[in-house]
C-alpha cells in the first residue's frame, strides 16, 4: 500500500515537472533554472508534508498551521508559479477568506486522509485545517466529500468500488449535522461569522445537498474532478485506477522528495514520536537581510548561504545554497 502511495506521488510530481517545463520562463536577468524543476504545486506539497504533526493528546496527525504559515511565508520566495490565495494565507491576508479556498486545498485534505487511520480523529483535523483556510461552505464540503473518499480507500487498501465508496460518502454527508458542525468548529472561523454574506443556515443546508448531487459525477465522470487538478492527476488516475506509466525524467532534488515522502509513509506507520519534532522556531530572519556570502539564519533553511545577491528596478533576487540544494530567490520591491 505504501508503494503503490509513493508510486502516486511520484507520478504527480513527475506531471507537475512536465507541465512546468512547458512554460517559457524568463531568461533575463539573474535568471535561475535548474533541470527537471517542478511548480508551486510540487512546492505545497512537500511543505504540506514538512507541516504534518502526530498529536500526543490523541491518535492523530494534523497540519501544523503555525508551521504551514512560516512555510509559506518562506514559499513566496523561492516559488515557481503561485496561487493568489496562497499568497494571501502566506500573509496572514484574510479579505478574501470567505471566498472558495485555495486549489491546492483539496490536497492537503488526500494527505490528512492518507496518514490517518481513526475517522473521527481525520474529520477534527481535516476540518480544523479547512477553517484555517478558508471560510466557504463550498469547499467546506468538496474538500470534505473528496478526503473522506480517499480515507474509504486507503482504510480499505484500495479494495473498494466505486458504488460502495458513493454510498459511504453519501453517508457521511447526510449526516453532516449542521447544529454539531457550528457547536464544535464554529469556534475555529478565523473572521466573526456575521461577517459572512447570506445566510449561514440556509447556505449549509444548499451546499450540502450540491455536494450530494455532485458526487455520481465525480466517480463516474473523471473530467469533472479536473477543477481539482492534483486530486485528478495523482490519485484517481496514479493511485485508485494503477494506470499511471512515466518515462524517465530528471527530477530536481530527487533525494530530498524521496526523504519527505518517506516522513509521510513513517507517519502513517506511527514512527513519529511527537517529542521529538521541532515545534517552535526563534529564528526566521528575512533572506533578503543578508548579503552576499553570508549565512543565512533561519531555522526553515538551516544550512543556507547566500550565493549571488543583485537587483534590478522591479526585483531583488538570490540564489541560494541550502542543504537540499540551489535555490533562485526572488522579492518584488516595495513589497
Amino acid at each position: 500500500m505504501e508503494e503503490r502511495i509513493i508510486e502516486a506521488f511520484w507520478h504527480g510530481i513527475v506531471k507537475d515537472v512536465r507541465e512546468y517545463q512547458k512554460i517559457e520562463h524568463d531568461k533575463g536577468y539573474f535568471s535561475f533554472e535548474e533541470e527537471g524543476q517542478w511548480s508551486y504545486k510540487t512546492e505545497i506539497l512537500l511543505i504540506t508534508i514538512k507541516s504534518l504533526r502526530p498529536l500526543q493528546e490523541k491518535v492523530a496527525i494534523e497540519i501544523d498551521s503555525s508551521r504551514f504559515l512560516e512555510e509559506l511565508k518562506l514559499w513566496r520566495y523561492y516559488r515557481h508559479g503561485s496561487s493568489k490565495k496562497l499568497i494571501y494565507l502566506g500573509d496572514d491576508n484574510l479579505d478574501y477568506y470567505w471566498e472558495k479556498g485555495d486549489e491546492l486545498l483539496a490536497l492537503r485534505g488526500i494527505v490528512l486522509a492518507l496518514v490517518n487511520s481513526r475517522k473521527s480523529e481525520l474529520q477534527d483535523v481535516l476540518l480544523k485545517h479547512i477553517l484555517w483556510s478558508t471560510g466557504s461552505l463550498e469547499s467546506l464540503f468538496e474538500i470534505y466529500a473528496l478526503s473522506m473518499s480517499m480515507y474509504y480507500w486507503q482504510i480499505n487498501k484500495g479494495n473498494i468500488d466505486k458504488d460502495r465508496m458513493r454510498e459511504l460518502v453519501k453517508e457521511e454527508l447526510m449526516s453532516f449535522s449542521r447544529e454539531r458542525y457550528l457547536d464544535l468548529y464554529g469556534k475555529h472561523y478565523r473572521k466573526p461569522l456575521e461577517t459572512r454574506a447570506g445566510h449561514l443556515n440556509v447556505d449549509f443546508e444548499r451546499e450540502k445537498i450540491k455536494i450530494l448531487t455532485r458526487i455520481d459525477s465525480w466517480l463516474e465522470n473523471r473530467e469533472k474532478l479536473r477543477e481539482h487538478e492534483v486530486f485528478y492527476e495523482i490519485f484517481i488516475e496514479a493511485l485508485v485506477e494503477k494506470n499511471a506509466e512515466d518515462g524517465e525524467l530528471l527530477v530536481k532534488d530527487q533525494d530530498f522528495i524521496e526523504a519527505i515522502l518517506n516522513y509521510l509513509i513513517r507517519l502513517r506507520k506511527g514512527r513519529v514520536q511527537p517529542s521529538n519534532l521541532k515545534t517552535k522556531f526563534k529564528h526566521l530572519n528575512d533572506p533578503f537581510e543578508y548579503s552576499e556570502g553570508e549565512r543565512i539564519v533561519h531555522d526553515l533553511l538551516k544550512e543556507a548561504v547566500v550565493l549571488k545577491k543583485g537587483e534590478n528596478d522591479k526585483y531583488v533576487k538570490m540564489i541560494v545554497d541550502t542543504k537540499i540544494g540551489r535555490f533562485r530567490f526572488f522579492k518584488i520591491k516595495n513589497k
